[in-house]
C-alpha cells in the first residue's frame, strides 16, 4: 500500500499538525507568518493550516493549552516534542487519551512513542488489530478539534503536503469526540454524523458521489489510486468533459486502475522520487456541482482512494464548499495548481 511505505527510499510519511485557534497562545497571524507561500486561511468555525510550512509546533501549542482534556487519534506517532507536550498535559492535570493504530505495521511504528507515554502515565492505547486506525484528529476541551491528512512523524516533516482544519462547529467537535471515547474502548464502533465530517469506513459513497457531481472542477491529490468504484467514477468524469486533474506521488503509477483514469483523460502527475522532494501525502478532492453557491466543495482529511481506506479502515475527513469556506476552498486550490505545475506527468 502506498501510503503505508514510500516504495523503497521514501516510507509512509507525515505531516505536522496543526493549528492556532482562539485561546491556545498562537494566533493566525503568527501561524501565517511561517511561509508566505502557504498561509494559513479561515472562515467561520474553520481555519486551514498548510504544511509543511506550518511545522509541528501548532500542534503542540494546542496540546499546550488544554485546561480539561485531550483526545489525540493518529496513524503514526515519531515526534518526542509532541510527546513531551502530552506528557506535561497530563502532569498538570489534563486528562490525556491517546489512541495508535496498531495493524499493519503500526505497532512497530509507534511503539517507542507508546512505551514513553505509558511510563510517562499517560493513558495511551492500541486500537484494535482488525482495523488499520488511519484517522489523523486531536480533540481539546470539547471546543476545537484539529482533522488533518497528515501524522506525527518529525522525520518527515519538512518534505510533506499535507493540510489540517481546526473545526470549532460544535456539532463537529461533539462528534469526534464521541467517536473517539467509543474507539477508545477496544473496538472500532458506528462513527457519529457530524455536520461536516466524513467517517470511514463507508465514505466511499460520499466520494463517488462528489465526483459524479462534478462538471467544471476536479482535482484530486492522494497516496493511492487503487479503488476501481471511484476510478470508474473518474472515468465518468473525464469522458464528460471534466477538466480532470490528479498529483500522485512517485512510485503510485503502476497500477491499470491509474492508467485506465488516464486514457480516459485524466491528466495525472508524480511527485518526484528524490528524498528531499515535496512528497505527496495529502489526501483533498475538491469538485463543483453540489455547493450552495455554485461554486467548489473540498473534502480533506485521512481518506486516501484505497478501497480498504474507503470501505474498512477508521478515517476521517471534512467536508467544506465556498459558501460557507470559500477563503479555504481558495487556498487549496491555489496549492494544488501550484503543486500540479511542479511536478511531472
Amino acid at each position: 500500500m502506498a501510503f503505508r511505505s514510500r516504495a523503497g527510499a521514501l516510507l509512509s510519511m507525515a505531516v505536522a499538525l496543526l493549528l492556532a485557534v482562539t485561546g491556545c497562545g498562537t494566533t493566525l497571524s503568527a501561524l501565517a507568518g511561517h511561509s508566505s507561500s502557504a498561509p494559513a486561511a479561515s472562515a467561520g468555525p474553520f481555519t486551514l493550516l498548510q504544511e509543511p510550512e506550518a511545522g509541528l509546533t501548532p500542534l503542540r501549542d494546542i496540546i499546550s493549552a488544554a485546561t480539561k482534556s485531550v483526545k489525540f487519534c493518529i496513524y503514526e506517532l515519531a515526534d518526542p516534542a509532541t510527546e513531551d507536550a502530552l506528557i506535561a498535559s497530563r502532569n498538570r492535570g489534563v486528562q490525556v487519551q491517546v489512541l495508535l493504530d496498531t495493524a499493519f505495521h503500526g505497532q512497530e511504528a509507534n511503539a517507542a512513542a507508546y512505551d514513553k507515554l505509558s511510563a510517562a502515565g499517560v493513558d495511551v492505547r492500541w486500537a484494535p488489530q482488525d482495523t488499520i486506525l488511519h484517522e489523523k484528529s486531536l480533540t481539546t476541551d470539547g471546543t476545537r478539534s484539529a482533522i488533518g491528512t497528515g501524522n506525527a512523524q518529525a522525520k518527515f516533516m519538512a518534505t510533506s503536503r499535507d493540510f489540517w482544519i481546526i473545526d470549532t462547529d460544535p456539532g463537529d467537535v461533539a462528534a469526534a469526540a464521541a467517536t473517539f471515547d467509543q474507539d477508545f474502548t477496544g473496538h472500532v464502533s458506528q462513527a457519529v454524523p457530524g455536520p461536516h465530517l466524513v467517517w470511514s469506513p463507508g465514505a466511499r459513497q460520499t466520494v463517488i458521489a462528489r465526483i459524479d457531481a462534478a462538471r467544471n472542477t476536479l482535482m484530486a491529490t492522494s497516496e493511492e489510486l487503487t479503488d476501481r468504484p471511484t476510478a470508474k467514477a473518474l472515468e465518468r468524469a473525464a469522458t464528460r468533459g471534466v477538466p480532470c486533474r490528479i498529483i500522485l506521488p512517485a512510485g503510485a503509477n503502476n497500477t491499470q486502475t491509474i492508467a485506465a483514469v488516464a486514457r480516459a483523460g485524466c491528466q495525472i502527475h508524480h511527485t518526484s522520487a528524490q528524498s528531499d522532494a515535496l512528497y505527496m501525502h495529502s489526501k483533498v478532492l475538491v469538485t463543483d456541482g453540489q455547493s450552495p453557491d455554485g461554486g467548489d466543495t473540498v473534502l480533506v482529511g485521512s481518506i486516501n482512494l484505497s478501497t480498504k481506506s474507503l470501505t474498512e479502515d477508521r478515517e476521517l475527513a471534512v467536508l467544506l464548499d465556498s459558501r460557507t469556506a470559500g477563503p479555504i476552498v481558495a487556498a487549496i486550490e491555489s496549492t494544488f495548481e501550484k503543486d500540479f505545475a511542479a511536478t511531472a506527468a
